[in-house]
């Protein structure tokens, strides 16, 4: 046997033997089975500690070969071993190609733990549940990595956020920060290197936690995805190489006020947080003093008179946002300390990056905490009841509240139930070209809202179906080629609804009637809309379920999923494009047909 630790992707790549051949994983978590010894198979096996046996048939039932295993070759980011297996043992010299399987490690480098997560810059301590909001302003992306490679990293080895993370970072109003002070990096016990943090030699199941500077001051509500990537300072030969990169969501809230309510409103792609305020109880000298301070500091200064007329007005005409709030905390600490001074900043001197000089200082400069108050949350049309919520941060006041409410409900809901996988903005683009003629199908040309990546989501923790091509949360880049269809081909698809599904092409040349009226799946008719007919397509590619893996084939929400091929020649360039179908059979449209129809070709 051959003992393996993490995720692997298991290919038959020869066989050279008269009896049957199969592959047998043991104790792994995703994969165990028996595999049939044909060349071309391959799977993805996953688990802490697993062993790979090969055994053959003489006719007298199953034995186990004699395994040759090579040396782990490492190249780039590529972790490769080669097994060959004899199943003559009492007949050498052995030829050693009775079967030869090839593994290869697969997955993410340095693997995100858990979903990243906003912290203050003064004092590490996490926004609470992690949500980034816009009046923040500069803030801290914490993430937990752990080294899945298989082997210790390199001395060199460092963490940045891939060209396309920052992108879609960007996108939603969030900027990375490259630029650090010492301080800055003596708080957090890390090095720069490059445009990222140093990693450095870790060891295999070796974490480390790191935090890159972000501005979220634009930030708009959203969960999107943040790219990270593995690299050297040496460099890489494949720094595109899927096995570098690894990705995960983010919360992103937005907070403002609802004149006509009197409420304070945080939105999430979730849902969203009002909440009123009746009472507060109020340090009343130290707020009387404060007033004092302001009043001093105004009195006499043009400038600043005009600065305030202006917040008021803001105010007055319902602006609310995050550069009205810098405004009016930035003004407030400047009159305090022209009027006396509040101390200026954090305990052990420095202000706190993104925030007005002497803000910590300004914002305990009296204390209070809410007395009454009343919230609603909606949370997707989920309805619940919940008790109080702890508050123990003050300063922060009202918004800090707020965010708890969403953390506590909001967001632990979405990620318990995937509520709230849709985000803002919903509108990414135009209708291009489109037919209906034959080819069932339409372009989109992108608006650039949000960063775009040639490549289909692998199979996600938590969704029904646990097969990934890759690695589970990975994703898979497309092959921008076509790969022409024929009976008895593998294909893989990632659909909206079902998620990563493996089929078998079973015609490349059906006819398909497309209901486009109302299906009766119980008695499987359709009655038609006489304002959309039918359509009648030719010339289809139509996919049965892979009985090796179970899974259904399609289901309503799939429709514009590629099916990709999952031959070894072929793999990952495009099939087809799905319009139709059901759990046990899959109806796609041939992708050069698609291509032709609309007048476009498959391209990096």
């Amino acid at each position: 046997m051959v003992n393996f630790h993490g995720r692997w992707r298991i290919t038959v790549t020869e066989k050279e033997a008269g009896y049957d051949q199969r592959v047998v994983i043991a104790y792994a978590d995703v994969g165990a089975g028996t595999r049939v010894g044909v060349p071309g198979h391959s799977f993805v096996v996953d688990g802490d500690d697993w062993e790979l046996r090969i055994e053959h048939d003489d006719g007298s039932g199953w034995s186990d070969s004699l395994l040759q295993p090579g040396p782990v070759v490492e190249s780039g980011a590529e972790l490769t071993q080669v097994i060959r297996s004899e199943d003559l043992p009492e007949s050498p010299p052995y030829d050693w190609n009775d079967l030869v399987v090839r593994a290869e490690k697969v997955g993410p480098m340095l693997e995100i733990d858990y979903r990243p997560f906003a912290a203050n810059p003064a004092t590490l301590e996490m926004h609470p549940d992690g949500v980034f909001v816009g009046l923040n302003g500069t803030q801290y992306m914490g993430l937990k990595v752990t080294n899945r490679w298989g082997r210790r990293l390199h001395s060199d080895t460092y963490l940045t956020i891939s060209t396309l993370g920052r992108a879609t970072l960007a996108a939603q109003g969030i900027q990375v920060l490259d630029a650090w002070s010492v301080g800055e990096l003596e708080s957090v016990g890390q090095t720069l290197a490059a445009d990222g943090i140093a990693i450095g030699s870790l060891d295999v199941d070796e974490s480390r936690l790191c935090f890159f500077k972000v501005d979220a001051a634009g930030a708009r509500k959203g969960t999107p995805p943040v790219e990270v990537q593995t690299l050297r300072l040496g460099g890489v030969p494949d720094a595109g190489h899927p096995n570098r990169f690894d990705r995960h969501k983010i919360f992103v809230a937005e907070v403002g006020y609802d004149f006509s309510t009197n409420e304070a409103v945080a939105a999430a792609p979730e849902g969203v947080a009002r909440l009123k305020l009746h009472q507060i109880i109020v340090d009343v000298r130290g707020m009387r003093r404060a007033c004092d301070e302001i009043a001093t500091g105004i009195r006499g200064n043009d400038q600043r008179r005009e600065r305030l007329r202006r917040i008021l007005e803001r105010l007055q005409g319902g602006r609310c946002d995050a550069e009205t709030m810098r405004a009016i905390m930035a003004l407030f600490c400047e009159c305090l300390e022209s009027g006396g001074g509040c101390g200026g900043g954090p305990p052990g001197g420095g202000d706190v990056p993104g925030f007005p000089p002497g803000f910590v200082g300004c914002a305990e400069r009296f204390f209070w905490l809410p007395a009454e108050f009343e919230y609603t949350v909606d949370v997707g049309g989920f309805d619940g009841t919940t008790g109080p919520l702890p508050f123990e941060d003050p300063w922060w006041k009202i918004f800090l509240l707020i965010i708890a409410v969403i953390a506590a409900i909001i967001a632990a809901v979405a990620d318990q139930t995937g509520l709230g996988k849709s985000q803002e903005p919903l509108r990414i683009g135009t209708v291009g070209a489109h037919s209906i003629n034959n080819v069932d199908a339409a372009l989109i040309d992108l608006d650039n809202s949000r960063g775009f990546r040639q490549s289909v989501a692998d199979a996600i923790s938590g969704e029904p179906h646990q097969n990934p091509e890759i690695a589970l949360n990975a994703v898979i880049d497309i092959d921008p080629q076509v790969a022409p269809a024929f009976v008895g081909m593998r294909v893989v698809k990632s659909g909206a609804r079902t998620g990563l599904t493996h089929g078998i092409v079973t015609s490349i040349n059906a006819a398909i009637d497309q209901c486009r009226g109302t299906w009766n799946a119980t008695t499987a008719t359709c009655t038609p809309d006489p304002s959309r007919p039918n359509l009648l397509l030719t010339n289809q590619i139509s996919i049965a379920q892979d009985p090796a893996f179970g899974e259904p084939t399609t289901d309503s929400g799939d429709s514009g999923s590629l099916w990709l091929s999952d031959e070894p020649a072929t793999r990952h360039q495009v099939v087809a494009l799905t319009h139709s179908g059901d759990a046990t059979s899959s109806s796609a449209n041939p992708i050069q047909d698609v291509l032709n129809r609309l007048n476009v070709r498959l391209g990096p």
